[in-house]
């Protein structure tokens, strides 16, 4: 199974819960199933090594 398979599994298992009981859930559902891994990782990343290279910098 590929990844973007994985996720659409996870999606639509989640589409099916019920909206007023996992309100949550059907707000990120999009975001989650078409989310992008190395971006996710990276943007953490880049602000933590900003904020190193101004410690070290002062």
């Amino acid at each position: 199974m590929g990844r973007d398979e994985f996720l659409d599994r996870f999606a639509e298992s989640w589409r099916a819960l019920d909206a007023e009981v996992f309100p949550f859930v059907h707000e990120i559902v999009d975001e989650f199933a078409g989310h992008d891994d190395r971006d996710q990782f990276l943007a953490p990343l880049d602000l933590t090594l900003a904020g190193l290279r101004l410690q070290a910098e002062a």
